[in-house]
């Protein structure tokens, strides 16, 4: 009986000791992973392509993803990105999605995103994400990978009524004219049409500013449609103030057309900085931090500011002239011939 009862003890202490190990086991196989995909890998030039990276990790630990800005994925771009995280099957899920596109052809190189991982103790884990290869095709490529060629015009059969269709139309819509013609003529005098004035280019200007900066872009990561927006917003209001097609030019074809005119050089070098941080931004990859990016919408404000407040001294100038002028006419028609 007693060696029974030895027995069973020891059994019962090996499963412990066993259970304790199995425990310890599969404590140590807790250890973080990445996965990745791509929705695609074939896209056109321009499309968003949107790769998804997974990683599960113990619940206690941090991941720790790159800012969409310090990502270099070229050849393509980013566009956007957003990050979720969650439980599944005991496990923390944190999730990065990434939207990029291209604008070049062929097989092209998907590089893979890298995440750290923080344990609670402060040891860092850094996982590599696979990369992808996506083929980027032409919209205008047939099958073969040529050029459609152009077709010829489609050519329809006429009916014997089509021409008579065509002319009853013609003369119903003479007849509407000329009723509208004749209903405007018989207005009473005292009607006026009226029309809404036309706001000012800087009352435009400002409004489009304002919306870019509250738009969110810079929170969402999206600093390069940011600048892009800033920079098409200040040469939309250079066209309309001064009549120069600035979307059209470089910022430096635009700054020599500037100066050829009588405005203020200081303006025309403040309004070309501007330009020229937002095309770091469009062409050379600059990353600025949130900070600068707003400090260039707001040299940007400034700029239209600048001449809003020009404007309005000038016209007060005018109207002080012309009351002085008056003032100094009125005694002169007064004095006796």
């Amino acid at each position: 009986m007693a060696a029974t009862i030895r027995t069973l003890c020891w059994g019962c202490a090996l499963a412990a000791f066993g259970q304790g190990q199995l425990s310890g086991a599969a404590a140590g196989q807790l250890s973080p992973r990445m996965t990745t995909k791509v929705d695609t890998a074939l896209a056109f030039v321009g499309d968003p392509v949107t790769l998804t990276a997974t990683v599960e990790h113990p619940s206690s630990s941090e991941v720790r993803w790159p800012h969409p800005d310090s990502l270099d994925v070229s050849p393509f771009e980013v566009l956007g990105s957003s990050q979720t995280s969650g439980e599944r099957d005991g496990l923390r899920v944190s999730e990065l999605s990434l939207t990029v596109a291209a604008y070049e052809l062929g097989e092209l190189d998907l590089p893979g995103v890298t995440a750290v991982v923080v344990s609670p103790g402060g040891v860092r884990d850094t996982l590599l994400g696979d990369g992808f290869l996506i083929e980027v095709a032409s919209v205008g490529a047939d099958e073969g990978g040529d050029i459609r060629d152009i077709r010829g015009p489609m050519y329809l059969p006429r009916a014997w009524w089509s021409g008579a269709v065509w002319i009853v139309a013609g003369v119903l819509l003479a007849a509407a004219a000329l009723w509208w013609r004749v209903r405007g003529a018989k207005r009473t005098v005292g009607e006026t049409n009226f029309r809404r004035p036309e706001r000012p280019p800087e009352e435009i200007a400002l409004r489009e500013l304002e919306r870019i900066a509250d738009s969110g872009l810079l929170r969402r990561g999206m600093a390069k449609r940011y600048h892009i927006e800033l920079s098409d917003a200040l040469r939309r209001y250079v066209n309309a103030r001064f009549g120069i097609d600035a979307l059209e030019m470089t910022t430096r074809e635009l700054a020599h057309e500037l100066e050829g005119g009588e405005r203020d050089p200081d303006w025309v070098q403040g309004l070309a900085r501007v330009l020229a941080r937002c095309d770091l931004v469009k062409f050379a990859k600059d990353r600025p931090d949130p900070g600068r990016s707003s400090e260039t919408m707001a040299m940007g404000k400034e700029l239209v500011l600048a001449v809003l407040a020009a404007r309005r001294a000038a016209r007060v100038a005018a109207e002080q002239a012309a009351v002085a002028e008056a003032a100094v006419a009125e005694p002169a028609k007064e004095e006796p011939d």
